[in-house]
């Protein structure tokens, strides 16, 4: 309590007068004075190039562009790998049987005609007779008419 009263009495010679004085018309002033410094401050205008308009696109394009290529590359390596099917003949054979209804005897015939080309001497023996007598020039119409 002590301070507060030797406080009040360094308080009570100090007086009441403002320590800071304000100019005389400072405030009439003051509006027109703002005023006049917002008009002259001009905005001076710069030079933007392009690569300044279009950075933030291109950016954010790059950023796209990375960003599906990284899911892209995350897909494949975690996608299990396909298996490949191999089928036997006895899994032709079983399916066949099992669905013999939807095959007609011309199919069938094709697909065991495809299946094996047949070798016989004599088609050999024709195949090799038609490539010499190429190599000596004779007509191929000529020799395919006879043979």
């Amino acid at each position: 309590m002590k301070d507060l009263e030797n406080n009040s009495d360094k308080l009570e010679l100090l007086g009441k007068e403002l320590p800071f004085k304000v100019p005389e018309g400072y405030f009439d002033e003051l509006p027109t004075r703002i005023q006049n410094l917002c008009v002259g401050e001009e905005k001076k205008k710069t030079q933007v190039s392009l690569f300044q308009l279009v950075k933030a696109q291109m950016s954010l394009a790059a950023g796209f562009i990375i960003l599906v290529g990284l899911a892209l590359a995350g897909y494949y390596f975690i996608k299990p790998p396909a298996d490949k099917v191999m089928l036997t003949n006895d899994d032709y054979i079983e399916i066949v049987e099992k669905h013999i209804t939807d095959f007609d005897e011309g199919h069938l015939l094709n697909a065991v005609k495809d299946s094996r080309e047949i070798h016989t001497p004599s088609n050999d023996m024709t195949e090799e007779m038609i490539r010499y007598l190429l190599k000596d020039n004779v007509d191929y119409v000529t020799l395919m008419e006879e043979y």
